[in-house]
């Protein structure tokens, strides 16, 4: 690695320290995440290694880790958040949030450093780092996810809309906002959430080849929706996956399902959403939406 470094330097006409500092987002990220796939709990060689080759490349030694990570923070929540999008499966996704865990109390969460910088003691040493309370989600993870959720949004439509990214990458950006959902399982979504998911998904969903897809991540959406939420946003989250009924039925249909005959099932239907529901006029007539259908004449067509 040293080798490489130096001849790319070279190359480049930049000093290895300089580099190093340029995708420090990146190189954070890859050893934190192999931190998080030592199964044995303990800390490992990983990041106290990257910090001395880095210091031995020239990068300033009275650089705290905490300091590292603060100076790359947003770039690296957005580089562990596609890390998210090409996770393939629940032992991938476990290790990538046990290492966003792991970096929110060392650097990422501004404010929390109030005892100065940060070593790699602050990661635990000694102690299960694998923990099942680190290994998935929780209120810190939840917490500062949703204080970074605008720029996370912004970060992936930049990359779902623009002309230049391939359908791989786009599809890597939908499968990240997927995994952000995921995170916030049994978490509140605030009022902002709403409206930036729901603009990307708009955007995705008139790009056919991710209609699919990005149906899946709706689904998954409109499930997290508390009934207040649910009420103001029915119509515009009913008429954006209606046009896809022809194509991807069996995918529009639980959507919509979850709309309307789900709350109602649950007993879960405030005054406010039965005034939504009753607003619902437009449902075609479709063998798929029989349900649907029935649950809006039987229970809300005559709501005031």
């Amino acid at each position: 690695a040293g080798e490489a470094l130096r001849q790319l330097a070279q190359r480049l006409d930049h000093s290895e320290a300089w580099l190093l500092i340029q995708h420090m987002h990146l190189i954070l990220a890859e050893l934190f995440v192999q931190q998080a796939s030592d199964d044995t709990g303990d800390l490992n060689d990983a990041i106290p290694g990257g910090l001395d080759f880095m210091v031995s490349r020239g990068v300033d030694s009275s650089q705290s880790l905490s300091d590292m990570i603060g100076m790359c923070a947003e770039q690296l929540l957005q580089e562990m958040v596609l890390r998210l999008g090409r996770a393939s499966g629940e032992r991938e996704r476990g290790v990538l949030l046990l290492a966003l865990n792991l970096l929110i109390p060392v650097g990422l969460q501004a404010g929390t450093l109030e005892d100065g910088p940060v070593s790699c003691s602050a990661l635990g040493v000694g102690s299960a780092l694998n923990s099942a309370g680190l290994v998935g989600t929780n209120a810190q993870l939840q917490a500062y996810i949703d204080a970074n959720f605008h720029m996370i949004v912004q970060f992936l439509r930049d990359r779902l809309t623009s002309p230049t990214r391939s359908l791989a990458d786009k599809r890597e950006a939908l499968h990240g906002l997927a995994q952000v959902l995921y995170i916030m399982r049994g978490g509140e979504l605030s009022h902002s959430w709403w409206g930036e998911t729901v603009a990307t998904l708009k955007v995705v969903l008139q790009q056919r080849r991710l209609q699919s897809q990005a149906l899946g991540v709706l689904d998954q959406f409109v499930r997290l929706l508390d009934p207040e939420l649910l009420a103001r946003g029915l119509t515009p989250l009913f008429l954006m996956a209606l046009p896809c009924l022809s194509e991807h039925a069996a995918q529009v249909v639980p959507i919509l399902e979850a709309l309307v005959v789900e709350p109602h099932e649950a007993g879960n239907v405030s005054e406010a959403l039965a005034r939504a529901l009753s607003e619902l006029v437009f449902v075609p007539d479709h063998p798929a939406l029989r349900r649907v259908k029935a649950t809006l004449s039987s229970s809300y067509s005559s709501t005031s």
